[in-house]
């Protein structure tokens, strides 16, 4: 009886503990110094900032903060323009025409 209890308890800990249970869970923080500079600290380092590669949680934060998209799905799931204006599909279903907002620039200028 003893051992049955010990291995379950044993495979609840490493179960619990794969799941992140036993990690100290940290809050990011954000804060704006009084030279304009933005500060947001993470709980590890990103694996990607590329917005196509990026797929872990803090690349995916890093890559939200940084980047916008053409268009973003809400979570009722409907679609909300951000960079463009219209996006409207050819007849054929082939294309896609995306109508940029006005007054958009690169980043680099």
């Amino acid at each position: 009886m003893k051992k049955k209890i010990f291995t379950v308890l044993l495979t609840m800990i490493l179960v619990l503990g794969g799941l992140g249970f036993g990690q100290a869970i940290k809050v990011a923080e954000a804060k704006e110094s009084a030279d304009d500079t933005f500060t947001f600290s993470i709980d590890s380092d990103p694996v990607s900032l590329n917005p196509i590669s990026a797929n872990d949680r803090w690349g995916m934060t890093a890559v939200n903060l940084v980047f916008s998209p053409l268009a973003r799905s809400e979570s009722d799931g409907a679609i909300k323009n951000e960079l463009a204006n219209e996006i409207v599909k050819a007849d054929d279903g082939l294309s896609v025409t995306v109508t940029l907002k006005e007054n958009l620039v690169w980043s680099d200028g």
